[in-house]
C-alpha cells in the first residue's frame, strides 16, 4: 500500500520543472508575437499617413508607393513571425506532448510495475493464507476425528455401564431374594432345631425308661432263672 500511495508523487514534483520550461518558452513567443504586432500597428500608421498625405498635398509623390511598398514589407514581416510562431509553437506542442507521452509512459511503466509487485505479494500472501487455512482445516478435522472417537468411546462405555447397573440391580434383587430365602431357611432350621431338640429330649427319656424297664426285666429275669423251677422251664 505504501509502494500504491507513493507512485502518484512523481507527477507533482516534476509539475514546476513543467511549468518553469512553459513559462522560459512563453517569454519569447510573447516577444515574437509583441514584435508583429508593433509591425502591424506601424504598418497602420505608415499606411494612414501616406493616405492623409495624398489627401492633404493632392499631389502624385511617390510616398504613397513608398508608404504601400513599406506597409506590405511590415506585413509580410509580420507574417513571417507569426508564421514563425506558429512553426515554433506546433513544434513545441509536439515536443511538450512528446516529452509528457514519455514522463506519463514512464510513471505507467513503475505503476504497472508497482501493480505487479502488489499483486505478486498480494498472490504470496492470499497463498500464504490459504496454505494456513488448509493448515487449520486439517487440524480441525483431525480434532473432529478425535471427538468423533471420544464420543463413540464414551458411549460404549455408557452402554457398558447400563449393562453392568442392570447386571448390578439384577445381583442386588437376587441378593435380596438369597437373604430372604436364608432368613426363611434360618427360621426353619431354628424350627426343626427346636423340634429335633425336644424329639432328642424325648427320645432320651424314652432311652432311659427303656433302659429302666430293661434293667428291671433282667433284673426279674436273673431272679426268675435263681429259682428252681425257673430253669427247668427254661
Amino acid at each position: 500500500m505504501a509502494t500504491a500511495s507513493a507512485a502518484p508523487r512523481k507527477p507533482a514534483s516534476s509539475a514546476p520543472t513543467a511549468a518553469t520550461a512553459s513559462a522560459a518558452r512563453r517569454r519569447p513567443r510573447s516577444g515574437r508575437l509583441v514584435g508583429a504586432v508593433v509591425l502591424l500597428v506601424l504598418a497602420t500608421l505608415v499606411a494612414v499617413g501616406a493616405v492623409v498625405a495624398v489627401v492633404v498635398l493632392d499631389t502624385a509623390t511617390p510616398w504613397p508607393v513608398a508608404a504601400g511598398l513599406l506597409v506590405l514589407a511590415l506585413g509580410a514581416a509580420a507574417t513571417r513571425s507569426t508564421h514563425l510562431e506558429l512553426l515554433l509553437s506546433r513544434r513545441e506542442a509536439g515536443a511538450e506532448r512528446a516529452r509528457l507521452a514519455k514522463e506519463y509512459r514512464g510513471i505507467t511503466d513503475e505503476r504497472v510495475a508497482e501493480s505487479t509487485a502488489f499483486t505478486a505479494s498480494m498472490r504470496r500472501r492470499l497463498d500464504d493464507a490459504e496454505s494456513t487455512a488448509a493448515e487449520h482445516l486439517a487440524t480441525v478435522h483431525a480434532h473432529e476425528a478425535a471427538l468423533d472417537r471420544r464420543e463413540r468411546r464414551l458411549a460404549a462405555i455408557e452402554a457398558e455401564l447400563d449393562v453392568t447397573r442392570d447386571r448390578l440391580e439384577g445381583t442386588e434383587l437376587l441378593a435380596r431374594e438369597q437373604a430372604t430365602r436364608a432368613d426363611s431357611l434360618e427360621s426353619r432350621l431354628s424350627a426343626e432345631r427346636a423340634s429335633a431338640a425336644e424329639s432328642l429330649a424325648e427320645a432320651n427319656t424314652r432311652i432311659n425308661a427303656l433302659e429302666v424297664e430293661r434293667d428291671g426285666l433282667r433284673h426279674e429275669l436273673l431272679l426268675w432263672r435263681s429259682e428252681p423251677g425257673g430253669r427247668r422251664r427254661a
